[in-house]
């Protein structure tokens, strides 16, 4: 259930952000963020994360916070395991196959 939780809190950060028009007054600045990721890792009790958000071509906003499993510091060169990800990547592929008509 904490991973529901904490992935169901990021998506919705992702889609805030990505769905605010990024040159306008109602975009959330990069200490909003920041200051949200903070109290996520707080209330959760999270070790650390990682959000990237981007459009097809750029990056617009990205941060690593806290400490991994090892108890090392995460940054853009961190290595996560995916496990059980590995089964909503499958689905949104066949999915995608169906919506082309493929499958």
């Amino acid at each position: 259930m904490k991973i529901k939780n904490i992935l169901l809190t990021v998506f919705t950060l992702i889609i805030s952000c990505s769905c605010s028009s990024i040159d306008s007054d109602t975009t959330i600045s990069k200490s909003e963020k920041h200051e949200y990721l903070i109290q996520l890792l707080k209330e959760k009790n999270i070790n650390g994360i990682a959000v990237a958000v981007f459009t097809n071509d750029r990056l617009i906003w990205k941060e690593s916070l806290g400490k991994s499993t090892y108890n090392k510091p995460i940054n853009d060169s961190t290595m996560f395991g995916i496990c059980s990800m590995t089964k909503n990547i499958t689905a949104l592929a066949i999915m995608m196959a169906v919506q082309d008509s493929l499958v």
